[in-house]
């Protein structure tokens, strides 16, 4: 989950996880030197957008912090400027229930993981490292986090109010790397306003994929703006991902060598938004670098009547639209129960720690403890733990609210995750939106864009599980 469009743009992650499969090959003392460029020059990243439950959301610290000292627990997170300051706030909360100090590192995304990358090959990960579903993976396999199972049958780490379900996105190869800090899923978001002004109905759980390009084309033709955005569909494949699974395929095979659906699937979604796109009902992809940040989306400006993104975004949009918005599912994956519920993030406990057992009891009181979930206040996703979710449900109001509510909705509609992705499924997302953008542009047509997409996908995905 989601902190801002910018951390969907896994197009960002690929040049990091390079760093990671350098790792053993490079002298030391070139990565701690590779460190203190870092630092000196992580002010010139792009920052990225705020997601805030009450404020207009900020611009993201580009700073990239310190490793944490040796002496307190160290952790590390991604996010903007607010994410810093709540997740701060959680650490002094801890630390003053606890009396451990800890020492944070944190960056905005594409930052965060360059820090990660040259941290761990020097050997100085963070004792409690923030994890993301398309990256643990790799992170797991170079054997960099702890298992995390031995903690829970201990009951260090109590899952006794949770789902085990809700776990298995952090399990890999039958062991537990990663535990769930919140659950996040995508959905369309809609401005119910402009669309009855336009005198046409919401988007609803029975939409089709079909309806919905039949409602931005209509939608564009009566008030001469979009249906919807571009950025996203364009950057994001896991909305592709669940019209797969709607069509009884996969995003990956089982083996996480090849793609794992049929290419006509992919070439349809291809033409469907190539012709919305042509007719104008989304904004030109000429325009698609231009979208940086929540600020920046048609959807935000007024100028577009849906977007498609993830839950935790959608509180954002709330803000920067200063309006009540309407959301459901991606059409088109309601019979077939395309749609999932997906960790947001996930909270790992490196294993060069020395200090794993308070890193776990840390974890434990972001999961089980009241007066923290009063402070995350399911801004990181609805808490895995039923007795918190109940507990912030409770005390929350408008678009905290909504998104709970929505989360009950998806879980009628959606079916188990699959497993978190391979090795390599970062350039396998940029590849996609450079295949997706030339269908676009009008340089490939949607039959050589997807062939072309699984030929350069699977080489990707067994040149990085070699």
């Amino acid at each position: 989950m989601p902190d801002g469009r910018a951390e969907f743009d896994r197009q960002s992650v690929p040049a990091a996880l390079k760093c990671l499969e350098m790792e053993g090959k490079m002298k030391k003392r070139l990565f701690l030197l590779a460190a203190l460029c870092a630092c000196i020059t992580g002010c010139a990243a792009p920052k990225e957008s705020s997601q805030t439950q009450s404020a207009v959301p900020e611009k993201a610290s580009t700073v990239v912090q310190e490793a944490a000292s040796a002496d307190k627990l160290g952790i590390s997170w991604w996010g903007t400027q607010a994410v810093h300051e709540f997740t701060l706030e959680v650490c002094e909360k801890y630390t003053e229930k606890s009396g451990t100090e800890l020492e944070a590192v944190y960056a905005s995304w594409g930052d965060y993981w360059q820090k990660m990358n040259t941290l761990s090959a020097a050997g100085d990960l963070p004792d409690i490292m923030r994890q993301d579903y398309a990256v643990i993976t790799q992170y797991a396999d170079k054997g960099l986090l702890e298992p995390l199972d031995s903690y829970i049958e201990s009951g260090k780490l109590d899952m006794s109010n949770v789902d085990p379900v809700k776990l298995e996105g952090g399990r890999i190869n039958g062991k537990l790397y990663g535990i769930n800090v919140g659950s996040n899923a995508l959905c369309i978001v809609y401005d119910e306003e402009m669309i009855k002004e336009a005198g046409m109905e919401v988007p609803g759980p029975e939409m089709s994929w079909e309806d919905f390009e039949k409602f931005c084309i209509e939608f564009h033709e009566k008030t001469g703006k979009y249906g919807s955005t571009i950025s996203d569909i364009v950057s994001n494949i896991n909305i592709f991902e669940v019209i797969a699974r709607s069509s009884g395929g996969t995003l990956y095979n089982e083996e996480g060598l090849g793609m794992g659906y049929d290419d006509a699937v992919l070439a349809g979604y291809f033409d469907s938004v190539k012709r919305m796109h042509d007719a104008g009902a989304l904004p030109s992809i000429d325009t698609k670098a231009q979208q940086t940040s929540v600020e920046d989306s048609p959807f935000s400006k007024g100028e577009a009547a849906t977007e498609i993104v993830w839950t935790d975004m959608y509180e954002s949009l709330v803000a920067v639209k200063g309006k009540e918005l309407g959301l459901t599912i991606i059409p088109g994956t309601g019979a077939d129960k395309g749609m999932y519920v997906k960790p947001s993030q996930f909270l790992s406990v490196t294993s060069s720690s020395d200090k794993k057992e308070e890193a776990v009891d840390f974890i434990n009181a972001w999961v089980n403890d009241s007066d923290i979930n009063k402070i995350i206040a399911g801004r990181r996703g609805v808490p895995i733990s039923t007795v918190m979710a109940e507990e912030v449900a409770g005390t929350l109001k408008g678009p905290g609210q909504r998104v709970f509510e929505y989360m009950d909705l998806v879980s009628d509609y959606a079916s188990p995750i699959d497993p978190p992705n391979p090795a390599g499924a970062s350039e396998v997302n940029a590849e996609y939106t450079k295949q997706f953008e030339m269908v676009l542009f009008g340089e490939s047509d949607s039959e050589t864009a997807s062939s072309k997409f699984r030929a350069n996908a699977e080489d990707a995905l067994k040149a990085a599980n070699k």
